[in-house]
């Protein structure tokens, strides 16, 4: 009895230090990455894996909303998805290792609302260590 009300007070002693604050201002005043941006309606994020071939997106839909997902090079759409208004967080996962040098944009939209994020994918010249590609957030 003594080790069930240890472990309870415990989990609620973690749950009550672990909870975000609640109010308006809670996306405002909470730090966020450089790769993060953030709006009324939506998050999202851009990052590299560690051998750079391949960039994630992750997106969170904080009202229920359609959002749509684009991913451009120029003027060239390259994927093209809606993502469901009740699907809270949505992850893509893009094959950049053969993709051309240059400039891509991912754009995430909810039809008022457009967040850009632009990154740039060039070949270095061979070194002994290290990626043979490099990928720059542009904002």
């Amino acid at each position: 009895m003594k080790q069930l009300f240890a472990a309870l007070l415990l989990f609620t002693a973690l749950s009550a230090t672990a909870a975000p604050p609640d109010g308006p201002d809670t996306l405002a005043t909470l730090p966020a990455a450089p790769n993060v941006t953030r709006t009324k309606a939506m998050s999202m994020a851009i990052y590299p894996n560690l051998d750079h071939t391949k960039m994630h997106l992750m997106v969170e839909n904080h009202v229920e909303i359609p959002l749509f997902v684009t991913f451009m090079d120029g003027k060239n759409k390259l994927y093209d998805v809606k993502v469901g208004k009740r699907l809270r967080a949505f992850h893509a996962k893009f094959d950049i290792s053969q993709l051309k040098d240059g400039d891509y944009t991912i754009e995430v939209s909810d039809g008022f609302n457009k967040i850009v994020k632009t990154f740039s994918v060039g070949t270095r010249p061979p070194q002994k260590e290290g990626p043979s590609r490099f990928l720059t957030a542009i904002d």
